[in-house]
């Protein structure tokens, strides 16, 4: 993952939520690129990636998301 990245120029790389581990998320960041979890859609979903540490989260559910990253529920 991270070698095709880096190959194309690629400051990052989008994972599915389903399949990120915190190890892809560490082996991304040693190698200087950000993660992206895209679509978890409950509240539950996007905690577990957040809490992978990932830089960023893309969702179907913006309204959620911005209530679970502003600490709301």
């Amino acid at each position: 993952m991270c070698r095709i990245a880096l190959d194309v120029g690629a400051c990052g790389v989008g994972i599915n939520h389903k399949h990120l581990t915190e190890r892809h998320v560490r082996e991304a960041h040693r190698h200087g690129l950000e993660v992206r979890a895209w679509n978890p859609d409950t509240r539950e979903e996007m905690l577990a990636a957040i809490e992978k540490g990932v830089d960023g989260v893309s969702s179907n559910r913006p309204d959620i998301l911005l209530l679970v990253s502003a600490g709301e529920i």
